[in-house]
């Protein structure tokens, strides 16, 4: 489980230092919205990602530092979602899970 989250910290400082982060921004913004989200929790997420934008480009070529940002980073969201609506709270399981699966499913095809 630790490469699994190894790979969503390098993904998560790449999308932090990608020239077309706006696309990159929307993209999840969209996602966000389609799992249900309200418009007040994405920009709240968005905010705390926002704020650890720094770190993941400081830990660009260092596992344990991407690891430890990305740790951080769940960390603040995680603690703002239980602050949320029960409705925002189910929302976020939702996309949270579907990225899981996602970044699970291409790790699996890295591997091959």
């Amino acid at each position: 489980m630790s490469r699994f989250f190894v790979l969503i910290a390098v993904i998560a400082a790449c999308v932090a230092a990608a020239p077309n982060k706006e696309d990159m921004k929307a993209r999840f913004h969209a996602e966000m919205k389609e799992a249900g989200l309200s418009e007040p929790t994405i920009a709240e997420i968005c905010k705390i990602s926002e704020k650890h934008q720094d770190a993941f480009k400081a830990a660009k070529g260092n596992k344990e530092e991407a690891k430890a940002a990305f740790h951080a980073l769940k960390t603040d969201i995680d603690t703002y979602i239980v602050t949320a609506s029960a409705a925002d709270q189910a929302a976020w399981k939702i996309f949270e899970d579907k990225k899981k699966a996602e970044f699970k499913s291409h790790f699996e095809k890295a591997k091959q």
